[in-house]
């Protein structure tokens, strides 16, 4: 294991791994998709958005972009992000998350640490 992975064991008593873009959605555009699964395993995540369109995150498939009926958590263009940990978020870190974007072909990066 590596010094990183024997802290996390050390201080946690689990074996943990990162994913990149685990279901492979990047890029997205105006029609909703299934960001994450459903996963219990789940420790945190983050979703960045490196698009210059504005991207949604939302529980459920009824995320929108469309000005003035959003609906979500607004990922602001060039950077932003929404990152979530167990430690601070609890169990919404392992539901499911939808994305839209207000355009088309815009790219975001998904990793997230899960238990092995």
């Amino acid at each position: 294991m590596s010094p990183l992975a024997d802290l996390i064991m050390d201080k946690y008593g689990i074996k943990t791994r990162a994913v990149v873009d685990p279901l492979g959605v990047s890029p997205i555009g105006v029609n909703p998709v299934l960001g994450l699964h459903n996963n219990p395993n789940r420790l945190g995540f983050i979703i960045m958005n490196l698009s210059a369109n504005i991207v949604y995150a939302h529980l459920t498939q009824d995320v929108n972009a469309g000005a003035g009926t959003e609906v979500g958590i607004r990922i602001d263009p060039n950077g932003g992000y929404l990152s979530m940990s167990w430690l601070e978020d609890l169990q919404m870190v392992g539901w499911a998350w939808w994305l839209v974007s207000s355009g088309a072909g815009s790219r975001i990066t998904i990793l997230e640490n899960v238990e092995i």
